[in-house]
């Protein structure tokens, strides 16, 4: 995987979801990418609930972009091939 991982969660099959560079990736131990999530903004954290992945990310316009009145922070959601491992 290129870049460093911001937020990770495990599944029920061992595999980790994480968020990276526009992007949450699904792998296997080995670093073999089992699936890919393409996102129009920028993850910063995921977790799994059941068989839905759950991804927080936002717009990314640096910190001159950030203001209280410019809010981009979303909660998105997709299904996942196997349910979260455990509680968090």
């Amino acid at each position: 995987m290129n870049g460093y991982p911001d937020g990770i969660c495990l599944d029920a099959e061992g595999a980790v979801w994480a968020a990276a560079m526009g992007r949450c990736l699904r792998i296997e131990e080995g670093d073999r990418v089992l699936a890919e999530v393409e996102l129009d903004r920028a993850p910063f954290a995921c977790m799994l609930g059941g068989d839905t992945l759950y991804i927080v990310a936002a717009e990314r316009k640096g910190t001159e972009g950030m203001t209280p009145e410019r809010r981009t922070g979303r909660v998105l959601t997709v299904h996942a091939p196997a349910p979260g491992a455990g509680r968090p």
